[in-house]
């Protein structure tokens, strides 16, 4: 099975990958699978479609941006206004674990 692109999060300012099982919205997506984004490319590298950056901001997790492959653009698209428009922060209320891998941050 091909590695899947994870999602992203920025803790004390670093942005860092998040382990590939971390699917912080998958919930969410799958109670209002219209507002899942669509993306335009199809990759076995990133079977969910899109990739979700993070924020941990005063001890809470927020969902910053959500991006999509687009034909022909040399960078993702943000599509959270799509989502979730007129958004500013977007509080994610989950309890559980998730890893930050120290030998990927960037």
């Amino acid at each position: 099975m091909t590695d899947q692109i994870p999602n992203k999060i920025i803790y004390e300012g670093k942005e860092c990958w998040l382990d590939s099982d971390s699917n912080l919205t998958q919930n969410y997506f799958t109670q209002y699978p219209d507002k899942r984004p669509k993306s335009e490319v199809r990759s076995t590298g990133l079977y969910r479609g899109y990739v979700e950056t993070f924020e941990i901001k005063d001890g809470q997790l927020y969902l910053k941006d959500i991006e999509i492959d687009v034909w022909d653009a040399p960078l993702p698209k943000s599509v959270i206004n799509e989502v979730f428009p007129n958004h500013e922060f977007i509080k994610i209320d989950w309890t559980g674990t998730f890893a930050i891998p120290p030998s990927v941050n960037r």
